[in-house]
């Protein structure tokens, strides 16, 4: 009998140890991750950056699913109840930006008024911008050095991509985070959504034509938007008019502050904390590059890319405060009042 209960066990199917079906399905995740990524490339080249906020989220959703496969429905249910709240809030932001005001040709003169009553302000940044730099306005001065009608240098195509980057970055950090360090995910959603409600706030009250529609009407001199004239030098005519498009719909007298300066500037503090000195370097590259570009491109006046950084720096202080207040709350009872609380991540 005995043997017969041996031999009965030895012919039972074995069962994958957890190690070994984690291996398993850590390369499913890695192959599927790596399909995702062609497919999003191929999509971006073809198609262009996915701009709408209902399309952007589905990329990243279905992103977030293909790093939890294996790990069960509650995985997939935590990656719905962390992104679909923070997502509402952003596409409510996207609505009521037009709390600001949009102005049709026609309208746009200093004096004109929202739907709340506050002024459009056109004339004062190029005056500010002016006194900021000895009488010359300074996107009149890099498209009159750098720009050629008819032709695309290759600056022109790292303008655009340093532009679109900021649709893609911002959530792509979010994603790097949920991922590998959810509290700080917590601290990074919270952070986008402050700049989205006092960038909305700012909007409402200070509704500004940027410098591109100010010279449409001369009030300033001549300044062409070229912020999508890279994707021509690519000869992505479709991605370009995708970007177009997209901009059209868009605001646009929202641009006191720039939050494209603002998200990368805030991108660039977030990830300072805890950094060595030579990546901080590098990551203070990106807001200065962003700042260029949109100043060049016709899209902002210095002083709303100065605007914009101060946002950044006011919403990542604010947090660190925060960070730093609860470190020291959750300091042990008779650690030494010498010795710095360590801050959690």
């Amino acid at each position: 009998m005995a043997q017969d209960q041996v031999e009965v066990t030895r012919a039972a199917p074995a069962v994958p140890a957890a190690p070994e079906r984690e291996r398993t399905w850590r390369t499913v995740r890695w192959s599927l991750a790596a399909a995702y990524l062609g497919v999003l490339v191929w999509f971006i080249a073809v198609y262009g950056i996915p701009l709408d906020r209902i399309g952007l989220t589905l990329w990243v959703l279905g992103g977030l699913a293909i790093s939890v496969i294996g790990r069960g429905w509650r995985a997939f249910g935590s990656i719905l109840l962390d992104w679909l709240p923070f997502t509402a809030i952003l596409v409510a932001y996207d609505y009521t930006r037009g709390l600001a005001g949009h102005y049709g040709a026609h309208a746009l003169v200093q004096g004109a008024h929202n739907a709340l009553g506050f002024p459009l302000h056109v004339t004062e940044p190029a005056d500010f911008d002016r006194w900021l730099f000895g009488g010359t306005l300074p996107t009149a001065w890099l498209q009159d050095h750098l720009y050629t009608y008819g032709w695309v240098h290759w600056w022109d195509l790292v303008v655009t991509l340093v532009y679109l980057s900021h649709f893609l970055v911002t959530p792509v950090l979010a994603m790097v985070l949920w991922i590998r360090h959810r509290q700080r995910f917590r601290a990074w959603v919270g952070c986008v959504v402050a700049m989205a409600v006092l960038g909305v706030a700012t909007y409402i009250v200070y509704p500004m034509a940027p410098p591109w529609m100010a010279a449409e009407q001369g009030v300033i001199e001549p300044i062409s938007r070229i912020s999508g004239l890279g994707w021509s030098y690519l000869d992505l005519g479709v991605a370009q008019q995708v970007l177009a498009n997209s901009q059209a719909l868009a605001n646009p007298v929202a641009a006191m502050p720039s939050l494209h300066t603002g998200y990368a500037t805030m991108v660039a503090l977030f990830l300072m904390v805890g950094a060595p000195w030579w990546r901080r370097a590098l990551l203070a590259c990106y807001p200065m590059l962003m700042g260029w570009a949109l100043i060049y491109s016709g899209e902002h006046y210095v002083l709303d890319v100065l605007a914009g950084i101060l946002y950044a720096a006011v919403i990542v202080g604010a947090w660190l405060l925060v960070r730093r207040h609860r470190a020291r709350h959750q300091q042990p009872v008779g650690a030494s009042a010498q010795a710095p609380p360590s801050l959690p991540s």
